[in-house]
């Protein structure tokens, strides 16, 4: 499970005034990369992958957030991919 501490530091983040903001974009990491794997994907929150992608994923949404168009990177999509091959 990735924590707000933990996107933090991948972002070098040193406040706490975008902490609600930043566990949004996590919960929406890990609902979009959850959803994209299948529901069925028992042990996923435990695969480093699923670890690098919701950090990857949720620092785009943080430092992209004025946009109104975000395309989810090919290293997103790539570990996406090993991730349904492995859990579906």
């Amino acid at each position: 499970m990735v924590t707000v501490e933990d996107l933090k530091n991948s972002l070098r983040i040193d406040n706490v005034e975008d902490d609600k903001l930043i566990q949004t974009f996590i919960n929406s990491a890990e609902g979009y990369i959850k959803s994209a794997v299948g529901k069925q994907a028992d042990g996923l929150e435990s695969d480093d992958r699923y670890t690098v992608a919701v950090i990857f994923l949720a620092g785009m949404y943080y430092e992209n957030r004025a946009e109104t168009e975000v395309k989810i990177p090919y290293q997103i999509r790539s570990i996406i991919g090993q991730l349904q091959a492995e859990y579906q």
